[in-house]
């Protein structure tokens, strides 16, 4: 096993290598750029979007079990470009510190598991940031195959990203309701951004006061989370894709039966004059954009070890 294990160490490391060798680093990262227009709305904000990186750092000293998953894993989040996820986010990064968006979202599953090497390298990355950012969870980002969604990950794993969720937060943007891991609210002058924790497929009551804080403000809302919310349309996309629907509502049609939370928050954005005017999401690795509503539109990424990202443009326009 540490045989294999250090093989596949070496040729992701040459992978990565020939990547920065052979690769634009301008051509790293394939974007889709994203115009939403909101009314209420008098300038131009860009907000940048990134989901499902699944970073896996090899790591010769973690135990067996935590070894031999991450061998199996490495295979499966390798792209066509032969360019690690670590490598993409780490350009991400430096492209946002030059380019200086408004506010960075990640939409969770940046990490394959939550080793003390993949959570290194995020902190790392995060460190370096200079943008202000908003970081939610997604399944994988706290959890094993073998510690999944257990009281021990909620306990001894979540708060390991505390320090983590919120950063750079500039003047001009009001931190309404601190990060508890859950959900958290930042108001700028004429939007405010949700970002709400839904890694376990459903909202946490945790996350309740976050939804009140939003709607108190009264102004139109991004609602940043990991699983999207259904559409009839993206329950079929999503059963192509995976077997099974992986988002929340619309259970008569397929889709995860909402808890009572969830079904708050699913009343609120499916209303035809809902304040949730953008929801960005990831988790089902594939791009998807439909309007959920008369005034909501759902936006989901591709994952971003497939080398893709969003860069939303917002306007009256």
């Amino acid at each position: 096993m540490k045989k294999l294990f250090i093989i596949l160490l070496v040729t992701l490391f040459l992978s990565g290598c020939a990547a920065e060798e052979g690769t634009d680093t301008g051509e790293i990262i394939d974007w889709e750029d994203k115009y939403v227009s909101i009314p209420e709305i008098t300038k131009e904000y860009e907000i940048w979007f990134i989901s499902d990186s699944h970073i896996i750092i090899p790591d010769e000293d973690e135990s067996d079990e935590i070894k031999e998953y991450t061998a199996k894993r490495i295979p499966v989040f390798s792209n066509d470009a032969g360019v690690a996820s670590s490598q993409v986010f780490s350009e991400f990064i430096k492209s946002a510190n030059e380019n200086k968006p408004d506010l960075i979202l990640f939409g969770g599953d940046i990490l394959d598991s939550p080793s003390e090497a993949n959570i290194a390298f995020l902190k790392k990355e995060l460190e370096i940031l200079t943008v202000p950012y908003v970081f939610v969870f997604g399944n994988h980002d706290w959890t094993y195959p073998w510690e999944y969604m257990t009281e021990n990950g909620i306990k001894e794993i979540r708060p390991l990203f505390q320090n983590v969720l919120l950063g750079n937060m500039g003047p001009d943007i009001n931190v309404i309701e601190e990060d508890n891991g859950y959900g958290s609210v930042l108001e700028f002058e004429e939007f405010t951004v949700l970002a709400i924790d839904n890694s376990s497929n459903q909202i946490p009551p945790e996350a309740v006061s976050s939804m009140e804080a939003a709607y108190s403000l009264n102004k139109p809302i991004i609602l940043l989370q990991h699983v999207p919310l259904s559409t009839k349309n993206l329950i079929k996309t999503a059963k192509k894709h995976w077997g099974n629907p992986v988002v929340l509502g619309m259970q008569i049609h397929g889709g995860i039966a909402p808890n009572h939370d969830s079904a708050k928050l699913l009343e609120k954005v499916y209303h035809d004059h809902s304040l949730i005017r953008v929801i960005l999401s990831g988790h089902v690795h594939f791009p998807y954009e439909e309007n959920i509503s008369e005034s909501t539109v759902e936006i989901i990424t591709d994952a971003a070890y497939k080398r893709k990202a969003v860069r939303l443009y917002i306007n009256s326009r």
